[in-house]
Formats: structure tokens, C-alpha cells, sequence
């Protein structure tokens, strides 16, 4: 006998999927090119919302492959919908891995966390959610379950707060080396690390608009408050300058987001450490996000965000002064370009490395011959080191055969204003810390000089 009979697809998509995954295990192939189109077009929400079980049902039959693409475009293309959806605890440890060490995961790192222990505690459900709770069974199990999850969770993209928090009362998790630097680099924010550090997520950047007054909100003291205005037109006044103390920074980093900045050389992540040094002021979090914006303001207005990896509002834009690449890279040149102009910050790129030193010069750029320009905002950064500069004579030197010239530390220079830069090299000199072993002269690939204004 045949049987046969009319199936509705208005039934709830639950039952739908269900029905799926009955016609795979039959084989009806008519019937699941049907049904996974349908569930395609028509229920895309309850898909998202539902990623779990249809990734689990989709993966484990090679008959749902139009399934399995949609979801694999949804793990590449939008992966944090995944950990909102209702179930995605069904996800298996090879998919939540695949998300977890995404760098455009568009989540805060303390929630990538918060996700991860709940995974975790669905894959041992006799386990009590208050790790207050646990034997030492207990952490070793949960230990073993996310082992291959644990090292790819940016613990270094937390705030203090959050550490505080959501962290150490899980400490047995986490190798205790790890644990031990992670600690430091709360209480000591200029410590050098032995271990590897991850890179903060590359965070898209939303445009929003916001009345100027409520840019930043801010605190030095319990009874100081800072109003930010500024005017559009209006570069940093010298009241920023002389609000500071010792911030001028050189960095070695791969750096900003095109949407914010024209470089040629430089993308979105920044090294953690520059982002926890500064700890006057307070930035309220916003709806955008950009590490190594965050961190250039803490240079200009002594900014620490309440979250490093939070999303915050950006009151400056960033004005290209000159690209070596595209005016030139004589002296000449960069004295035409950026004499007169106070706050810049000058991006190097070393030619076949992957180093990218960044000095920011609140004082304006001159060229006055052998000249040393006098500043307290110093300090340098490069990879996981803060130097700090030793004596404020001796920030900035001005010279008509030098380019952009952080004390005597990072030179540019040539044997006339016109030729090419003839020498450039790096070796610790005014600046309290070695950056970097290989000191000496280097090639430069390019360098980029921005003017950074008030919004």
C-alpha cells in the first residue's frame, strides 16, 4: 500500500523542524530540499533564535547541506546573534570554539565569558551555577570541559570591575601563571608579561549623534567636574595640554578602523595594557567602540573607560596631515605640513615587521634648529611596555633636517631639509624603559601624521 497525505507548514516551526528532521532520517530528499528551503526563506528569525538545535539537527546528516551552509554564513557573518540565541548551549565544543576566536565576534569580552561558563555548566548539569559552591572536583571538571575554550577568552580586554567579579571567584579555572600576570596587570599596569596576550576584538564602529555637553562626563575628584564642549572648529586648547602629566606614548601596535581614521598603516587593535595606565577620568560608555581611539584620548584628556572593551562614544575625529607615501619623506616636507599644529599623533611602520611605533605631541611641531620642546605629557608604549620620559626638557626635539622626533629616542633625520630621511632609528635614551632589543637604525615602510580635533 501507499500512503499519503497533505502536510501544513503553518505549524509551529518547532514541530517544522521536527518534521525535517524525520524526512532525513526516511530519506524523502524531495521533501528536505522543500522543507529547508521553506525554513530558509520564511523562518529566518526563529532560525537565529534557535540556532542550536538547527545547527545540531543540520550537522549531522549530509542531506540538510543548504542547512548547513545558511548556518555556517550565520557563524561567519553575524556570530554573536548565535550566543543570543535561546538554545545555543546545544552548540557543539568544535562550533563554540569556532566562534569564540573569531576577532570580529561583535560581543563585550565579559560576556563572551559569561557565555562560556554557561555552556560549560549545561555540559555538567550536576554542577551548581555559584562557583561559591564548588569542590575541587567540581573545577577540575568544568576545567576539563571548556580546555579548549579557556585560552582564547580575552581576559585581558576586562575592566577591573569585571575581573573583580566575574572572574576570580573562578580562578581555579585558569592556569595559575596566567592568573598571577592577569592580577598584575590590574595593580601594576606597566608590568611585563611572559605570556602571549590576545588582542582585543575588533569592534565595529555605529555612528550615533549626541549633544556635545553630554560627550563626557567625567571625574578627577568627587567635587570636580569636567565640561568637555569644545567647538567643531576648535583643536584641543591648552588646557587639556596642561591638565596632564607625563603621557607622551610611542607603541607598537596594528592599529584604528577606516571609518574613523584615513591610515594606510594602522587597523583597530591596540595593546591592552596602554588602555588600564591612566586613571583620572571617567568616559560614560557610549555606542561605539575603537581601542586605539579610546586610548589616544587617555593621552589628550587622561581617560580610563569604565570597560576596555565596552563601546564608547568618540568626541575627537582624526584630521591626515601628511602620509609619507603620498607628500613625501624629506623634512622639508613635514615641516610645511605640521609646523603649527598642536596635537598630532605620528604613526611609523617598520619595513618587514609587523611594529608600528605611535608618538603623540600635544606641543605644535617647529623648526627651530636643536631644539628641545618642553612637556610633562610623555610616556612611550610598545608591545606589553610603558616608558615614561625622565625629564620633560627633553620630550620633544626640533630640528629643520629632522622629522616627527620623540627625545632621543625615536629619530628621523637627513643631512638636508630636502633629501629623503637619511637615518631612522630607535635606541632608549630620554625615555625611562628599553621598548625594544633590536635598537639601532631601521627602514621605514611609511609614516602617517594626524591632527586630532574636537567633534
Amino acid at each position: 500500500y501507499i500512503y499519503g497525505g497533505i502536510l501544513s507548514l503553518n505549524e509551529e516551526t518547532l514541530d517544522f523542524i521536527k518534521i525535517l528532521d524525520a524526512a532525513d532520517n526516511l530519506h524523502l530528499q524531495e521533501l528536505i530540499d522543500y522543507l529547508q528551503k521553506s525554513l530558509i526563506e520564511d523562518k529566518p528569525e526563529w532560525i537565529e533564535q534557535n540556532f542550536g538545535l538547527t545547527h545540531q539537527i543540520s550537522s549531522k546528516s549530509n542531506n540538510l547541506l543548504e542547512l548547513q551552509e545558511y548556518c555556517s554564513n550565520i557563524m561567519a557573518q553575524y556570530p554573536e546573534k548565535i550566543f543570543n540565541s535561546f538554545d545555543f548551549i546545544l552548540l557543539s565544543e568544535d562550533s563554540l570554539v569556532s566562534l569564540i576566536k573569531r576577532d570580529d565576534l561583535q560581543m563585550k569580552e565579559i560576556e563572551v565569558w559569561e557565555q562560556v561558563v554557561k555552556w560549560g555548566l549545561a555540559r555538567n548539569p550536576t554542577i551548581a551555577p555559584d562557583p561559591k559552591t564548588w569542590s575541587d572536583n567540581d573545577f577540575e571538571t568544568m576545567k576539563n570541559t571548556l580546555q579548549n575554550c579557556l585560552p582564547l577568552i580575552r581576559f585581558f580586554s576586562l575592566s577591573s570591575k569585571e575581573f573583580s567579579q566575574k572572574v576570580r571567584p573562578y580562578q581555579k579555572l585558569l592556569d595559575q601563571q596566567q592568573y598571577e600576570e592577569l592580577l598584575s596587570s590590574y595593580l601594576d599596569p606597566g608590568s611585563v608579561f611572559n605570556i602571549n596576550i590576545l588582542r582585543p576584538r575588533k569592534i565595529k564602529i555605529k555612528e550615533i549623534k549626541i549633544d556635545d555637553s553630554q560627550i563626557i562626563d567625567s571625574k578627577i575628584d568627587d567635587s570636580q567636574i569636567i565640561d568637555s564642549k569644545i567647538n567643531d572648529s576648535q583643536i584641543i586648547d591648552s588646557k587639556i595640554v596642561d591638565s596632564k602629566t607625563d603621557d607622551s606614548q610611542i607603541i607598537d601596535s596594528k592599529i584604528v578602523d577606516s571609518q574613523i581614521i584615513d591610515s594606510k598603516i594602522v587597523d583597530s587593535n591596540m595593546s591592552l595594557i596602554v588602555l588600564k595606565w591612566i586613571d583620572k577620568v571617567v568616559v560614560n560608555e557610549r555606542e561605539s567602540n575603537s581601542n586605539i581611539f579610546s586610548t589616544i584620548l587617555k593621552w589628550i584628556d587622561k581617560v580610563v573607560t569604565n570597560d576596555r572593551e565596552s563601546h564608547y562614544y568618540l568626541p575627537y575625529k582624526f584630521n591626515l596631515i601628511l602620509r609619507g607615501s603620498r607628500d613625501g619623506f624629506a623634512p622639508e616636507k613635514f615641516h610645511e605640513l605640521c609646523d603649527g599644529k598642536h596635537n598630532t599623533v605620528t604613526f611609523i611602520k617598520i619595513k618587514g615587521k609587523e611594529e608600528i611605533f605611535c608618538g603623540y605631541n600635544p606641543l605644535k611641531w617647529e623648526s627651530t634648529n636643536s631644539y628641545y620642546g618642553k612637556t610633562a605629557d610623555r610616556n612611550m608604549h610598545i608591545k606589553n611596555i610603558i616608558s615614561k620620559v625622565k625629564d620633560k626638557n627633553y620630550a620633544i626635539f626640533y630640528k629643520y633636517e629632522h622629522g616627527p622626533q620623540f627625545g632621543g629616542d625615536i629619530v628621523m633625520s637627513s643631512s638636508n631639509e630636502f633629501k629623503d630621511y637619511e637615518k631612522i632609528s630607535y635606541q632608549q635614551d630620554d625615555y625611562e624603559r628599553k621598548l625594544i632589543d633590536s635598537e639601532g637604525e631601521f627602514s621605514m615602510e611609511d609614516y602617517e601624521v594626524f591632527q586630532i580635533v574636537k567633534k
